[in-house]
């Protein structure tokens, strides 16, 4: 069976071994540990992301996966609760293009099992809509199995217990 997830779609920039065409680094800075990243990004994938797939049934968009520490600082963006997880292959950052249905896949994701931090992104003040997901799964080490909550323009994260069936 093909997998819905691949390195490439979670390694864009950096999934080329010899250069990073994004931030234009050496192999040698950007690619150190690369094997380890690429096997965290392994668990990911089949711990996490082909069975939110299997379970979400609709197709689902990679926005961010693997960052190297170069683009991670260019990047600007808020980083949550727990620090950020793209630069060691633990997380990646997803959307369905509507906000109802990433409601829908944060709490499939919930359901699932095994997770480290999922954080819903830019929701609007009233709802707990977001308009993406970053989820992570780390595959040494506990899974804390924390949700939090950032409104849009905001920086400050809120930490939910849990996803009802409901809010979605």
């Amino acid at each position: 069976m093909e997998r819905y997830f691949t390195i490439e779609k979670l390694m864009p920039c950096c999934s080329d071994a010899s250069r990073c065409k994004y931030c234009r680094a050496a192999t040698a800075e950007a690619h150190r540990h690369q094997t380890r990243i690429i096997a965290n990004l392994e668990s990911l994938i089949s711990h996490l992301l082909e069975p939110l797939h299997e379970a979400y049934k609709d197709d689902i968009n990679v926005l961010d996966g693997y960052r190297c520490s170069k683009i991670n600082r260019k990047r600007g963006i808020p980083w949550g609760p727990c620090g950020n997880q793209h630069i060691h292959g633990h997380a990646v950052t997803l959307t369905t293009g509507n906000t109802t249905d990433n409601l829908w896949l944060a709490y499939l994701v919930q359901q699932l099992g095994d997770w480290d931090v999922l954080l819903l992104e830019d929701t609007d003040a009233s709802v707990c809509r977001p308009a993406y997901l970053y989820v992570s799964y780390r595959r040494t080490g506990k899974n804390r199995r924390e949700i939090w909550c950032r409104v849009k323009d905001s920086d400050t994260y809120h930490k939910v217990k849990s996803l009802k069936l409901s809010d979605t």
